[in-house]
C-alpha cells in the first residue's frame, strides 16, 4: 500500500500544474512512438545485436546449468544478500516510469518535453527487448531443477 502511495506523490509531483503552456505548440504524446520501428531494429546494430545474443546465450548457459538455481538458494539463505537488490529493483521499477513522465509534463519547454518522450520510448523498447529475451530463454518462475547424478 505505502509503494502505491509513493508511486502517486512521485507521479504527482512531477506534473507541473502552476504553469500554463503559454502559448505555445503542444508536443503530442504519441510522439513518442515516432520512428520505434526504426529504433528497435537499429538497437541490434553494431556491438548491440552482439551484445544481446551474448546474454541471451549466457543467460540460457546459466538455467540449464543451475547455477541461477544455486545463487537463487544462496541468496535466500543469506538475509543480508536476499534484501541488497530490493532498492535497485524498486529504483529500476519507478524511475523509468517516473522520470519521462516528469520530463514531459513537467515542463513546457519543448526540447525537455521530447526528451521525456525519447526516454519513454527507450523505456519501453528495454521492456520489450528484455521480455522476449526472458521469453526465449524460458524465464518465468525460478523452479527446483531436476538434476539427475549418474
Amino acid at each position: 500500500m505505502n509503494k502505491k502511495i509513493l508511486l502517486l506523490i512521485l507521479i504527482f509531483a512531477s506534473l507541473n500544474f502552476a504553469e500554463e503552456n503559454s502559448g505555445k505548440e503542444d508536443i503530442s504524446f504519441f510522439l513518442m512512438f515516432n520512428n520505434i520501428g526504426h529504433n528497435l531494429l537499429y538497437s541490434f546494430a553494431h556491438n548491440y545485436g552482439l551484445n544481446y545474443a551474448v546474454g541471451t546465450f549466457a543467460t540460457y548457459g546459466m538455467i540449464e546449468s543451475g547455477v541461477d538455481w544455486k545463487w537463487n538458494k544462496y541468496a535466500d539463505e543469506n538475509n543480508w544478500l536476499h534484501n541488497a537488490g530490493r532498492p535497485a529493483g524498486i529504483t529500476g521499477f519507478i524511475l523509468p516510469v517516473a522520470a519521462p513522465l516528469a520530463l514531459y509534463f513537467g515542463s513546457d519547454n519543448r526540447e525537455t518535453q521530447i526528451t521525456g518522450l525519447a526516454l519513454g520510448q527507450s523505456a519501453l523498447l528495454a521492456f520489450s527487448i528484455s521480455s522476449s529475451i526472458k521469453a526465449i530463454t524460458a524465464i518465468t518462475v525460478i523452479a527446483e531443477p531436476n538434476f539427475s547424478i549418474v
